[in-house]
């Protein structure tokens, strides 16, 4: 034969052997509204208080586990639901945890939105000190705070 056409064609059938997948990972954005402010060790050696911005965005990197394993040829919105953990990325350690969903935009991101609850580990005065007050520089004058914060937002999902 001197060409592949002259052969004849008996069926026209695509095997697909790409595995579900149950693990993905993702960027996620949630704006917090929270009021809130760090008590700090200002440069001058003072005890201060440092305001948080409002409508601060939090970025988190996380992982995603997918309940139904999903074909990632052929997704859909019922099999988009997931739980998401991660951290946010930053000054600080917050971990998250949520749940979310959402719709392909490819073949390689979706753009989900999440709702979830993280923890933030903040300074607390210790008693017998206050703010405005001078202090040494080997006096720890903070003890952790655990504050719970509840995170709604946008994730884009990488398959």
């Amino acid at each position: 034969k001197k060409d592949l056409s002259d052969d004849t064609i008996l069926a026209k059938t695509v095997f697909d052997n790409t595995a579900r997948e149950r693990w993905s990972f993702g960027v996620a954005t949630a704006i917090t509204n929270v009021n809130d402010v760090d008590i700090i060790v200002g440069s001058d050696g003072r005890i201060i208080v440092d305001p948080k911005p409002n409508l601060d965005l939090a970025t988190f990197a996380l992982v995603n586990f997918h309940f139904q394993p999903v074909d990632t040829k052929a997704k859909s919105l019922a099999t988009s639901i997931h739980a998401l953990g991660g951290l946010r990325l930053g000054q600080s350690l917050e971990p998250m945890i949520g749940i979310g969903g959402g719709i392909p935009l490819g073949d390689v991101i979706d753009l989900h939105l999440f709702a979830g609850y993280s923890l933030e580990f903040a300074n607390e005065l210790e008693p017998g000190y206050s703010i405005g007050q001078q202090i040494d520089d080997e006096v720890d004058p903070f003890k952790l705070k655990i504050r719970g914060k509840p995170r709604f937002g946008i994730e884009v999902k990488f398959p």
